[in-house]
């Protein structure tokens, strides 16, 4: 006869075994990418083999692992679009010339004093405008890091001015997915979550705008060595491209599209096709030698074959296409896999049981919750499970101290964007730098604004600033 093995059922993991789960993790990217250098991508697969285990041990068949593996590549699904879409519009604006020229322009016109400060200010607005972090780094963030970088600044502190403008619409910005998510989740209009945000993040914005100024004054001993650079620089894209004024058109169109509510994936491609034509039309290069250049990026080699060019348009110029995002993509699969197992798993559930006990001060309250969000958002490195499950994790213990919970929805955000923004696994902080060629070691000491948020929210609960108390009709 023969023997049938029984399946067992699938368990949730103990408390040992949750956490256990986590630091593995903490372990294998610190020491593996941090400590010995090794590729962070290959420290992710090493990552989700040691999830398998745990989820085996925790009797999760294959076909539910892999389930949960496809489930989570798929809800990011547009994300690889729009990453394939800047890439694209990088690759097709260098084509045509406007990426040279709009760099051209403003490094003239913009003193290195202060060109930091200026670029976390212009690129904020611009975030506040479309809700789009990633179309914002894409445009007008490269050519004001480049911008930066021209003048003699240094890579580290551009991107970290750039990166903190694009961002900042994720807080507050009305047209931001993740700000109209906070607020339905958590039961509320978008408009409160946005005036609830509005007090530790003007505080945070004043403070990172008076950073940027500072670090810019700073940075001005080689100013005279700067600006002659910059003009030899204007001087190089004179001489290798058309500089028609017309050729800003791709920029300005995809600001204004973004502006209109123009879906990102639409907003990119369409507006590298007309850098594209641009290319052939202004710059003469030939239909073939654009269509290669938007798959594999701008190369000087190929496009300005048998010119000199200087060390500084070279830099700026060979980049882009959309095989430059090839590394990017493969990351996020990475990523994707070993989070998603962790969903299989059932560490979420757990960390959320255990986390909380019985918490009557708002500070305290505050204090725990945001340390809940940041567990979770180093686990997940993904600004949005942290986010929805803010109001399942967070409304109990808020109710129970008799708060309001909406607070969730603040807490929430600030402390989702802050570990999207420095884990080494979180693809955010890793695409945010590879934009601009720098790590996130680089960035990250310079982008004050990302931690300011969440201890000014904390900070000010503790002063007794914001502590919303139920009505007695609520509670």
């Amino acid at each position: 006869m023969k023997k049938q093995r029984e399946k067992k059922e699938h368990r949730q993991p103990t408390v040992f075994e949750a956490y256990f789960a986590v630091i593995c993790m903490l372990v294998i990217i610190g020491v593996g990418n941090g400590v010995l250098g090794y590729d962070l991508k290959m420290m992710l697969v090493v990552c989700t083999g040691v999830n398998m285990l745990i989820a085996w041990r925790c009797h999760a068949s294959w076909e539910e692992m892999q389930a949960g593996i496809v489930a989570k590549i798929t809800s990011m699904g547009p994300c690889f679009l729009i990453l394939i879409g800047i890439g694209f519009l990088i690759g097709c604006c260098m084509i045509s010339g406007t990426m040279p020229l709009l760099v051209g322009w403003l490094a003239s016109l913009i003193s290195p004093k202060y060109c930091l400060v200026l670029s976390f200010i212009l690129l904020s607005i611009l975030a506040l405008a479309i809700g789009s972090s990633f179309a914002a780094m894409g445009t007008l963030g490269v050519v004001m890091f480049s911008v930066a970088t021209l003048q003699g600044i240094p890579a580290g502190m551009a991107a970290a001015a750039v990166i903190c403008g694009s961002w900042f619409g994720q807080y507050i910005s009305p047209v931001a997915d993740i700000v109209n998510c906070a607020a339905q989740v958590n039961k509320m209009t978008t408009y409160e979550c946005m005036k609830d945000m509005a007090r530790p993040l003007g505080i945070a914005t004043v403070i990172t705008t008076i950073w940027f100024f500072v670090l810019g004054l700073m940075n001005t001993a080689g100013t005279a060595d700067a600006m002659a650079n910059v003009q030899a620089f204007v001087a190089d894209v004179h001489a290798n491209f058309n500089t028609n004024p017309i050729l800003i058109l791709p920029i300005v169109l995809a600001i204004v599209l973004s502006v209109m509510k123009v879906p990102t994936v639409l907003v990119l491609f369409g507006s590298g096709f007309v850098a594209l034509i641009q290319g052939v039309v202004f710059q003469g290069y030939d239909i073939g030698q654009v269509i290669s250049g938007a798959y594999s990026g701008f190369s000087s080699d190929a496009f300005l074959a048998g010119k000199e060019i200087s060390p500084e348009l070279a830099s700026l110029v060979n980049r882009g296409g959309m095989f430059s995002m090839a590394d990017s993509v493969i990351f996020l699969f990475c990523a994707l896999a070993c989070v998603g197992l962790l969903d299989v798993i059932g560490v979420f559930d757990v960390i959320q049981k255990t986390i909380f006990k019985d918490i009557k001060s708002p500070g305290k309250l505050h204090l725990v919750s945001m340390l809940a969000i940041l567990l979770f958002g180093v686990v997940t490195a993904d600004p949005y499970p942290p986010v929805i499950i803010s109001n399942d994790l967070l409304k109990r213990p808020f109710e129970k101290a008799g708060y309001n919970p909406k607070r969730a929805a603040t807490i929430a955000l600030s402390g989702c964007l802050l570990t999207t923004l420095c884990l080494p696994w979180s693809f955010c902080a890793f695409y945010s730098g590879n934009v601009y060629g720098v790590t996130i070691g680089q960035f990250f000491p310079y982008a004050i604004l990302f931690p300011l948020v969440p201890i000014l929210v904390v900070v000010l609960s503790f002063l007794g600033i914001g502590n919303e108390k139920l009505e007695k009709t609520e509670a």
